[in-house]
């Protein structure tokens, strides 16, 4: 999406208008000219044989039909001028706002891409597949399995921790029972609208750098910013858990909380840089259920620096090497707010974290 397709449709309105206003000045002439040949046929018209008046009285009803063809053409014009008017001015009282809208598409631009999806009911298995513009997969892992909405945030690399460039990317979720029958699930995009475009005459908003028609809208939040740094403070001095992968090293250790679901046999935990490359890599305990881990700095591949922000990986899988659902959740204190792209975030334990990443307030 782009000016230029914004561009094309104006040119398109004006190069049809253009033509109907040509077509009705083509038929002016050719009537006038048709009644000058006609007055002259009359004047010179043979007394004792004249015109039949059936032939020039049908010619007359033609360019009547014709003409009548061409005003509503310019009457629909005008029609379709007034909606388009319209859905833009309702287009754009959305800029600045945070709406949900459904597609599985996202725009993965620095930090990668980030995405909503909602299970009817409790699964057993929840396969999260990311793919890039071509179809293929570029990222295979689990999801959490319970019923309602769950955040999943992609941090833009493949599965080998490679990043990968800038660009649309789509999520694919199967969610399955332990009988193997399928769940429902939707997924959604939500961010806040940055700006409007034209695609064929009709408006789009760009939502996260995503072009979303105004059909695809499911929720729309109208917080101020105010507002929402009102929410944001809410937070502070509380413990909080987040979904959420990244953590920070404070000198001392990074922090996370890993959930193994049923069935696991072996976990591996993998510990990987900003720039995607591994640092340490460990066993996890295979148990169901939330387990803490704590990584001193000191890595396989390399000891960490005091400040970064590290991602941890967690795969588990089942006796035949199948892999089963596991997650990963940062537990600390809301220490600060800042301001990101516009709008605030928690900072706890060091770590970013946005406001829909938190799944539970350990204090309220």
């Amino acid at each position: 999406m782009s000016a230029l397709s914004s561009l094309s449709s104006v040119a398109h309105s004006a190069s049809t208008s253009q033509k109907t206003a040509a077509s009705a000045a083509t038929l002016s002439d050719n009537f006038d000219t048709f009644l000058a040949l006609l007055t002259t046929q009359l004047q010179h018209q043979d007394p004792l044989e004249p015109m039949d008046s059936s032939e020039f009285t049908n010619q007359l009803v033609q360019y009547s039909n014709v003409e009548q063809s061409i005003q509503q053409n310019a009457n629909l014009e005008k029609l379709i001028g007034m909606f388009q008017t319209q859905g833009l001015n309702t287009a754009t009282s959305y800029i600045g706002k945070e709406v949900t809208a459904l597609s599985d598409m996202a725009y993965h631009q620095d930090s990668g891409a980030h995405w909503i999806y909602s299970l009817e009911g409790q699964a057993d298995t929840v396969n999260i597949i990311v793919t890039d513009a071509e179809g293929k997969t570029v990222y295979a892992g689990t999801g959490a399995t319970a019923a309602g909405e769950h955040s999943f945030l992609w941090d833009g690399r493949d599965t080998n921790g490679k990043p990968l460039p800038e660009g649309f990317y789509k999520l694919e979720v199967t969610a399955k029972t332990k009988e193997g029958g399928e769940i429902a699930s939707d997924i959604y995009l939500r961010d806040k609208v940055t700006s409007v475009e034209v695609s064929d005459g009709q408006p789009v908003l760009v939502v996260g750098g995503m072009p979303v028609t105004l059909d695809q809208l499911a929720i729309v939040k109208s917080h101020s910013i105010a507002e929402n740094l009102n929410n944001a403070a809410a937070y502070l001095g509380k413990t909080v858990t987040a979904e959420t992968p990244l953590a920070t090293f404070n000198g001392d250790k990074a922090a996370w909380t890993y959930v193994i679901g049923d069935n696991a046999a072996e976990v591996k935990l993998t510990i990987k840089n900003g720039a995607g490359a591994t640092v340490h890599e460990t066993t996890g305990r295979p148990l169901p259920g939330a387990h803490s881990f704590n990584w001193n700095g000191q890595g396989t591949f390399g000891d960490a620096a005091e400040g970064e922000t590290y991602t941890l990986h967690v795969t588990a899988r089942d006796a035949a090497g199948k892999e089963t659902t596991a997650s990963v959740q940062l537990n600390g204190t809301v220490e600060r707010i800042e301001m990101q792209n516009g709008s605030p975030v928690l900072v706890v334990n060091g770590t970013r974290v946005r406001m829909d990443q938190v799944t539970q307030v350990n204090n309220a």
